[in-house]
């Protein structure tokens, strides 16, 4: 709990441990100097809905623990209305450490099966170019094998012809004479 300065005038026991200090030493800071200047626009935002629409959510920042660790975080408040123009935010703070590390995990995990995959398909691409590569071999053996039959049909009985031929060519050589 806050006030509209953004002072901690309640925390209880989870919080003090996500920023590694006692609630005495909360008790003098304000939530927005937990917030590391980058995220600027986010604490703006913060801001003004909680003075337009009176709440703010799921707003993913970092916290400065006390010993200068940041913690990714979860916050969302609402404002809670005091006496006078006095008003109060009740923020809840989540640590999502574990879940932003998960996320990690996943994103390396996803790229590595994209990796796989990629690897895979070209696996893939390789295999079918040496299927082709293969059926193309097989066509041209078919192909030479189908000419081989004929000239070689033709090329053995060149000899018996020419052994013919001789032979006959001899006999119209003798009636000749």
């Amino acid at each position: 709990l806050v006030d509209k300065q953004g002072r901690h005038l309640e925390c209880n026991h989870a919080y003090q441990r996500l920023l590694g200090c006692s609630d005495e030493v909360l008790k003098g800071t304000d939530m927005w100097s937990l917030v590391p200047a980058r995220f600027a626009d986010e604490v703006a935002g913060m801001r003004q809905a909680i003075e337009s629409a009176g709440r703010y959510g799921s707003i993913e920042l970092e916290y400065c623990c006390h010993d200068g660790q940041r913690i990714p975080v979860q916050t969302s408040g609402v404002r809670i209305a005091g006496s006078g123009d006095q008003h109060y935010v009740w923020s809840i703070v989540e640590d999502i450490t574990e879940r932003r590390r998960l996320e990690r995990e996943r994103a390396e995990q996803l790229a590595a099966v994209q990796a796989l995959n990629k690897r895979l398909q070209e696996a893939q691409t390789q295999l079918l170019q040496a299927e082709k590569m293969s059926a193309v071999g097989q066509l041209a053996a078919g192909v030479a094998h189908e000419i081989n039959n004929p000239v070689g049909f033709v090329k053995s009985n060149m000899g018996m012809l020419q052994t013919y031929l001789s032979g006959l060519l001899r006999l119209v050589g003798a009636y000749e004479i």
